[in-house]
């Protein structure tokens, strides 16, 4: 699925860390200053994740979450907060989802998100296309093939089938698939992509994996 966020921060220094982190992950969304556009977004659009600041102008953070937890009952809400006190955080948790104190590392703001995320794609058979994926036995069937596969490119089109509208950067791929902790220049990623374009290719045909220039990769379904 396509994961959509919205950023509730007004200060614009942070919103724009936040949402290069978030970007770099390949994930979709939008940020607003202020609580009266954020219930004005909820209002109009569906969102996957919200990240909300605590202390703003106006209403507060934990009113816009309430509200905007009439509107979307199931949002989960990660809080960026500067108040730190034990009983602001459990305030903070009881209306939310998770709880980070500023300042705060981007990097285990995306490992949160991705905890608070990845339940929605626990099924132990993903479909896509010609393509079935079955996560407990292992196994990759395309068309009517058995493909074998190499565990990487396994995991790989497994984060493929569970984002099929999401652009996947280098840099996520290459952490969360290859095990790098740091992005040296090597081409241990096109040489996975590769083998993993051959051997989706059998088949109809139909699923690829596209190049998103300057960004990453998305796997693609031709239409019939």
């Amino acid at each position: 699925m396509s994961y959509r966020f919205l950023l509730l921060e007004d200060d614009p220094e942070i919103a724009a860390i936040v949402l290069q982190g978030l970007f770099a992950e390949g994930y979709e969304g939008e940020w607003v200053p202020n609580g009266e556009r954020a219930l004005d977004r909820c209002q109009s659009q569906k969102y996957d994740l919200m990240i909300s600041d605590i202390l703003m102008q106006g209403m507060s953070g934990l009113e816009v979450v309430r509200r905007a937890k009439t509107l979307q009952p199931d949002l989960p809400v990660i809080f960026l907060s500067a108040l730190s006190a034990d009983e602001e955080r459990i305030l903070g948790l009881s209306c939310g989802d998770d709880y980070l104190c500023k300042p705060f590392s981007v990097a285990e703001l995306q490992i949160r998100i991705r905890k608070i995320l990845q339940p929605r794609d626990s099924s132990a058979v993903l479909t896509y296309g010609n393509l079935k994926l079955d996560r407990l036995k292992r196994k990759v069937v395309c068309g009517t093939e058995l493909v074998d596969m190499q565990e990487r490119e396994f995991k790989l089109l497994d984060l493929f089938i569970s984002n099929p509208h999401r652009i996947i950067s280098r840099e996520h791929i290459l952490r969360e698939i290859c095990g790098y902790n740091h992005f040296p220049s090597t081409n241990v990623l096109d040489v996975l992509i590769c083998r993993l374009r051959e051997k989706i290719s059998a088949g109809t045909g139909r699923v690829s994996i596209r190049t998103v220039r300057g960004v990453g990769y998305k796997i693609h379904l031709e239409a019939v």
